[in-house]
């Protein structure tokens, strides 16, 4: 499972008001999904949710509302 996935099981079961960006679900293609991870920024849909993972917005965007930063 990836963060990216995490997300979209915690936004269907739930939170439904959970905000995050994502297009193509797969290996950074469409680089929408992109968070800081566990104090990185990486895409959400090539890290593994091994565990326990922080996600944050963006810190250099301005923020939407939770992960979903003005691109």
């Amino acid at each position: 499972m990836t963060v990216l996935d995490a997300l979209m099981w915690v936004r269907e079961h739930r939170d439904p008001s959970l905000a995050f960006r994502f297009s193509c679900r797969c290996a950074n293609a469409c680089k929408e999904c992109i968070a800081v991870v566990d104090g990185d920024r990486r895409y959400t849909c090539t890290v593994a949710a091994l565990g326990e993972v922080t996600v944050e917005p963006l810190q250099n965007k301005p923020l939407l509302h939770d992960l979903a930063v003005d691109q």
